[in-house]
């Protein structure tokens, strides 16, 4: 990608292993399911193996409001976490089932599901750590019809790389993590195939396109945004 820009850079990852989609289980009715024991297990394998290292660099942390995305990010990025960084909910980073399983809370409802300790992160309350207000919007959760509908997708996929851009503002560079699923990931980010708990790193070009760089070219990048 000639004209990538190597001041954004950043890490997909899909969530950990559903509670819905585990044992030989794919119950599609449950109401917007949190992740299984194995999900949590792969999200604190990652929390000690690989986390340490985003620490030093990552700036943002985005994830799908469905509980199945912010329980992964909060067990598996928890160094960060509890380094400062909040983990921001953007609707537009839902999956595309328009199933019971793939509907969220209404907004108020998971206010509440964050509100209290989270004992990773030494008994801090967990509003301080997980937004879950600023970016949503009321009616993230109605998807038979309208905006959030899976026919509609493409504007939500406009609208992450027009947010990733604005990142920028006032920034020499940034790097994100962004939690989400295989079914909206496949949209945003052509031709990867994106795994439970592991990180894809992408350079975000100016032409709106991502390019999946390996871990030696991310960290001579992270050299480079540093001179």
């Amino acid at each position: 990608m000639e004209n990538a820009t190597p001041n954004i850079i950043v890490h997909f990852m899909r969530h950990a292993e559903p509670a819905h989609k585990c044992g030989g289980i794919d119950d599609l009715t449950m109401l917007d399911p949190d992740i299984s024991y194995n999900g949590r297990l792969q999200c604190l394998a990652f929390s000690s193996a690989i986390a340490p290292d985003l620490e030093q660099h990552v700036t943002h942390i985005f994830s799908s409001p469905m509980l199945r995305a912010l329980t992964t990010t909060c067990i598996a990025l928890w160094p960060l976490l509890r380094k400062g960084l909040t983990v921001h909910a953007l609707p537009e980073l839902q999956n595309l089932d328009m199933g019971p399983s793939g509907t969220g809370m209404n907004v108020s409802d998971l206010d509440k599901e964050f509100t209290g300790n989270f004992g990773l992160l030494g008994g801090k309350d967990r509003k301080s750590v997980v937004d879950v207000k600023t970016f949503m919007a009321k009616d993230w959760n109605s998807k038979e019809t309208g905006s959030w509908s899976t026919p509609e997708v493409e504007w939500r996929v406009d609208y992450m790389r027009g947010f990733l851009k604005g990142l920028l503002a006032g920034r020499e560079r940034v790097e994100v993590v962004i939690v989400s699923h295989g079914s909206f990931l496949r949209k945003l980010v052509n031709d990867v195939k994106f795994q439970d708990v592991v990180l894809t790193s992408c350079v975000f070009g100016e032409d709106g396109k991502f390019e999946e760089i390996s871990q030696d070219k991310l960290g001579d990048l992270r050299k480079q945004m540093k001179e």
